[in-house]
């Protein structure tokens, strides 16, 4: 059973979302997992999600499900947080931050909730101030993936956000044209 979305908060991925990226990113993983809990890494082609591949990052599961590193970020996810964190982990690049600890831990366990349960779910959050810019609103679909053992082991995310207003906004403040 689907929670219902909400402004923001973490609920159980909504298949017919109001996210045009989320549905057809939902769509593809839904089709190719078939009536399987989730489909295989090697059956995910870039190539069929050319026009979302700026909103995608791909995030593996290390030992116990205590921390994800981040194997693939879009551009446009790389744009939003001002740096790319591709290697890192999520306890690393948010441990470097003002996130309060019990906050990132909370992010990890919507992590491990998502390959532990392999479950979709999706986790909306507010507009705000973070590294000294301000950041719009964002939408996030995280995706389970099985490794080639059939576990769950890493998690396709598309991370969205009103882009036309970001690029808008990182103009206003002298960062140039971002593209």
């Amino acid at each position: 059973m689907n929670a219902p979305a909400t402004e923001t908060g973490v609920t159980l991925a909504v298949p017919d979302s109001d996210n045009a990226v989320h549905a057809a990113i939902h769509a593809y993983w839904n089709a190719r997992r078939g009536d399987r809990p989730m489909p295989k890494r090697s059956e995910m082609r870039p190539s069929d999600l050319k026009a979302h591949l700026g909103w995608l990052s791909i995030l593996e599961a290390l030992p116990g499900y205590d921390d994800f590193r981040y194997r693939l970020l879009g551009s446009r996810v790389t744009a939003y947080f001002g740096s790319d964190g591709t290697g890192y982990t999520l306890r690393q690049i948010y441990g470097l931050t003002s996130v309060k600890p019990e906050r990132l831990d909370d992010l990890v366990r919507l992590h491990r909730t998502v390959c532990q349960h392999a479950v979709p779910m999706r986790l909306r959050g507010e507009a705000g101030v973070w590294g000294g810019r301000r950041h719009p609103k964002f939408d996030s679909l995280y995706l389970p993936l099985a490794n080639d053992s059939d576990e769950a082991m890493l998690i396709l995310m598309a991370f969205t956000f009103d882009w036309s207003s970001y690029r808008r906004d990182s103009e206003a403040i002298g960062l140039g044209q971002v593209s």
